[in-house]
């Protein structure tokens, strides 16, 4: 059973996706990290089972009424709507279900929401959106959806949809170069105190065991320098062929994270944008 089990890991692993497949699986990952936190609003407790934070509802909105897109009144019943319809677009999006036109509807009522109210635009939150829009003007019904389609832009040729995925892969290991870069400069970061320090955050760090196990001095500074190494040598690793190994490396990480820090849609925001490391690696 183990070998079997290990042999289907293997093929996992270096089995050659088509560029169609990774941007399908694009998403699938991102829109499904934003339908849980969708969820939330209706089932409060839900995120917390998928490692996200809540969805602010709706009755939040009154507070900060002004956005970019629209002008959110004190009228209970057109948010509501609004959120409603923005949900089942989201729901389509995600299975591929006429997702390019689910899409359209979707993203100035998403944006929208998220413009309007400051309570939720976070950074794990515009790394999603910042997917949504890119994935607007991309192939994502023709492998992995309910309804394919191939008419809504014309079909990429093999050398612009790789430029494409190598252009995202770069955005991606300099996101996580310039995280680690920016930490240099912080005493605690140095001292290596960092990851006890931002547990002890009254509204971050998780009330569990783990955590509890972490806050121990010598623990800390070995994950606090494991952090540092991680993300300033994930551009290195990610354009070799040994990016794929950064999958499974990048899947813990943020899982960890995760499970000690409340950081809303970080982990599924991530995982949204990991598709890119199955680009086919050179032979």
């Amino acid at each position: 059973m183990l070998d079997t089990t290990l042999i289907k890991f293997r093929n996992v692993l270096y089995r050659d996706f088509s560029d169609n497949e990774i941007f399908d699986l694009t998403r699938i990952l991102n829109g499904l990290g934003i339908l849980i936190y969708y969820i939330t609003v209706i089932i409060p407790n839900f995120g917390k089972f998928f490692l996200s934070d809540g969805f602010v509802s709706p009755e939040a909105f009154t507070f900060y009424p002004k956005s970019w897109l629209f002008y959110f009144h004190d009228s209970q019943m057109i948010l509501v709507l609004l959120f409603a319809v923005s949900f089942l677009m989201l729901m389509a999006y995600t299975l591929g279900f006429y997702a390019k036109w689910a899409l359209i509807i979707l993203l100035p009522i998403h944006l929208g929401f998220h413009a309007a109210n400051p309570f939720i635009l976070h950074e794990p939150q515009q790394l999603s959106n910042l997917l949504l829009i890119l994935t607007l003007f991309l192939p994502i019904e023709n492998h992995w959806a309910l309804k394919k389609r191939r008419d809504m832009f014309p079909e990429l040729k093999i050398r612009e949809s790789r430029l494409i995925l190598q252009s995202l892969l770069v955005y991606l290991s300099l996101y996580y170069f310039f995280a680690g870069i920016k930490k240099i400069p912080d005493p605690f970061w140095i001292k290596g105190s960092a990851v006890s320090d931002i547990l002890n955050w009254p509204y971050l760090g998780r009330d569990n065991f783990l955590v509890n196990i972490i806050k121990n001095p010598a623990i800390s500074k070995v994950l606090t320098y494991m952090t540092l190494v991680f993300e300033m040598s994930f551009v290195f690793i990610a354009f070799t062929r040994f990016r794929r190994g950064l999958l499974f490396l990048g899947f813990f990480f943020h899982l960890f994270i995760a499970l000690t820090m409340d950081v809303g849609l970080f982990f599924w925001a991530m995982m949204s944008w990991y598709p890119v490391l199955l680009i086919k690696p050179r032979r």
